[in-house]
């Protein structure tokens, strides 16, 4: 079974709860006052930790996430980024999780697609974010990403949030972070294991981090149980 985390509210820092709550005083005030008495606050979070890649065809998906998926390859691909793998994403939800991952002409940069797809409040939905990777010599990471930041970066990420920015201005704008890097330039990503390598490391380095703060908890076998019972795992 895998290991999945949930997340302990009573650890989320009150500038993160700012973040969360998208500055809206009044939910971040009952958050605020829930970590203050030490309530828990259920986030319905179940995060894996991946300890091998689930590589996927795009022939393997249902034809709706085919259709989804495929413009989206596109568009990185014409960035002049080569497409490197699909891979399936545990979830605990009734949401299908995919991660699109691709590589930079120049190796140096890892952009990736995450995407999930499943059903909520009578409807269809699907949700996907991009970001660049790129790895110093030091394991620092120069992250930049279409999604608003909402917890505190680790000490090794220095990120860049450009919320709902398109594609191509998220890669363009990491270009131009790497250009202007004073020092060794990132680690070239070589070879197809030594990308399957740095993608895990991106799944779970944050997240044990994360569990080093007391943030990410392991969740009980029951609990796992519990909700694959409630989707029909």
């Amino acid at each position: 079974m895998e290991i999945y985390y949930k997340t302990d509210s009573r650890k989320v820092r009150y500038r993160e709860y700012w973040r969360i709550t998208n500055g809206q005083l009044f939910p971040f005030l009952i958050a605020a006052v829930m970590k203050t008495l030490g309530v828990p606050l259920d986030f319905k979070s179940a995060m894996p930790h991946i300890d091998k890649l689930l590589p996927l065809e795009a022939r393997d998906v249902d034809p709706a996430i085919q259709s989804d998926i495929t413009p989206l390859i596109e568009r990185v691909r014409g960035l002049g980024a080569e497409f490197h793998r699909l891979y399936s994403i545990p979830m605990l939800t009734k949401a299908t999780g995919l991660g699109l991952a691709f590589v930079s002409e120049d190796r140096k940069t890892l952009p990736q697609i995450l995407y999930s797809r499943g059903r909520g409040g009578g409807r269809t939905f699907a949700i996907n974010s991009f970001s660049c990777v790129s790895k110093l010599p030091d394991a620092r990471l120069i992250v930049t990403s279409d999604q608003p930041r909402r917890f505190d970066p680790a000490p090794w990420v220095d990120p860049v949030s450009m919320p709902n920015a398109p594609v191509e201005l998220v890669y363009a704008r990491h270009t131009e972070r790497l250009k202007s890097l004073i020092g060794p330039p990132p680690i070239a990503l070589l070879s197809p294991e030594s990308l399957d390598a740095f993608i895990l490391e991106l799944n779970n380095r944050e997240l044990d981090h994360k569990i080093s703060r007391g943030l990410a908890v392991p969740m009980t076998e029951d609990e796992v149980l519990r909700l694959r019972a409630q989707v029909g795992a």
